[in-house]
């Protein structure tokens, strides 16, 4: 007996198409030329110019004095941040909506007094001057998970 699944051998076949989520997800793109924003080497993750958070248009940088009513701005803690690690088996890249960045930013900072790790927070910026991603050592990673679903963060992590 066929379950409802069974299709028959001569019948089209529809190719998977992609989810919505990841169809309007951001790009981010590895330059071996970013400049860092702390005591790490240079070159890191950067947003793709051609995507922006949530949606189609491309990225540009808003002021963040039109935050409040701006539905395509949550606030801090209403969207997802990736914790990746990546390049090497030491660090790990925090990837977020660039309107959370500071908020993280600031966090990692209070969160030295956790850890002394959090001291080594390095930032990585386009050409636009616009934040693509944090990198931590990998000690930072479970308390700066907890920290983030603690405030509201949804956490996705690759370890």
């Amino acid at each position: 007996m066929a379950g409802p699944l069974a299709r028959s051998p001569g019948g089209p076949l529809f190719p998977p198409s992609a989810p919505d989520w990841l169809v309007r997800a951001p790009r981010w793109e590895l330059d071996p030329l970013a400049p860092a924003l702390g005591p790490a080497a240079s070159g890191g993750w950067v947003r793709s110019p051609a995507r922006a958070w949530g949606s189609g248009e491309p990225a540009v940088p808003r002021d963040p004095s039109d935050r409040p009513g701006d539905p395509a701005r949550p606030e801090p803690g209403g969207t997802g941040v990736g914790l990746f690690q990546l390049t090497d088996l030491e660090s790990f890249w925090v990837f977020a909506p660039a309107a959370d960045v500071a908020d993280i930013m600031a966090r990692c900072e209070a969160l030295v007094t956790d850890h002394p790790a959090f001291t080594w927070l390095t930032g990585y910026f386009d050409a636009r001057d616009i934040a693509g991603s944090l990198r931590l050592p990998s000690p930072c990673l479970p308390i700066l998970e907890a920290d983030l679903a603690s405030a509201g963060y949804a956490v996705d992590t690759w370890w």
